[in-house]
């Protein structure tokens, strides 16, 4: 099979090694399963049946982004913030606020802008969108839930009614153990790296990767163009 080298992909630091087994799982589950990696002298190899021009276009072309939501967040795009008006509270210094939660943010804005598209490789991120709003108008959820059995209680939920695709994806965020004093019979615990389920601090891991979605979708007509320009 050819062996691409792919410098960018060093075992250091973590965000360069997460790429490139990114790039391999992708590959693995999408386009080749007999693909293999590793790395030599600080770069990782891929070794598949595809050549390097046909690698570019596959990313380009066929890849799927894996479908990645966190509803259980108040950052992952699914709870509008709570509507200010210009009168300043004197007790606080700040606007007050309404109650309402009726105004969007860039989160609730990529959340809908994927839920709306037509693009076929976004299929199964629209599908798990549209359940996961279903779960939360069911529940009558306006924000997100609170730490304890009610945020547990809606990923145990969603796992059950998510594709399995998306159960391997809350597997990665949230281990789900039997908890004899819970209501639901589990409770959730979550990897170090993940933060409490796919956020560090506010900042929503599964709200960032749908943006650069988003701007790669806007973009990808371009990149397409400059690819065959390249190749010519």
């Amino acid at each position: 099979m050819p062996t691409i080298p792919l410098p960018g992909c060093a075992p250091t630091p973590l965000a360069h090694y997460l790429k490139a087994l990114g790039i391999l799982r992708l590959v693995a589950e999408q386009a080749d399963p007999h693909a293999a990696g590793c790395w030599r002298r600080d770069s990782f190899v891929l070794n598949t049946s595809l050549d390097a021009e046909t690698l570019v276009k596959f990313f380009l072309e066929r890849y799927a982004p894996t479908p990645v939501l966190a509803p259980w967040n108040g950052g992952s795009g699914f709870y509008f913030q709570e509507e200010k008006l210009k009168e300043i509270d004197p007790l606080t210094g700040k606007k007050r606020k309404t109650g309402r939660r009726n105004q969007p943010t860039a989160a609730t804005a990529v959340v809908d802008c994927i839920k709306n598209s037509t693009e076929p490789r976004l299929a199964l991120y629209r599908e798990a969108i549209l359940c996961a709003k279903n779960i939360l108008i069911k529940r009558g959820l306006e924000e997100a839930p609170d730490a304890g059995q009610p945020k547990d209680s809606l990923i145990t939920e969603l796992r059950a009614h998510w594709s399995d695709t998306l159960v391997d994806w809350i597997d990665c965020v949230a281990l789900l153990v039997s908890d004899k004093d819970s209501v639901i019979g589990c409770s959730a615990s979550y990897p170090p790296l993940m933060g409490t389920g796919a956020n560090d601090g506010n900042t929503d891991f599964t709200s960032n990767f749908m943006q650069r979605i988003a701007t790669a979708s806007n973009s990808s007509v371009t990149l397409r163009d400059h690819h065959s320009r390249t190749v010519d």
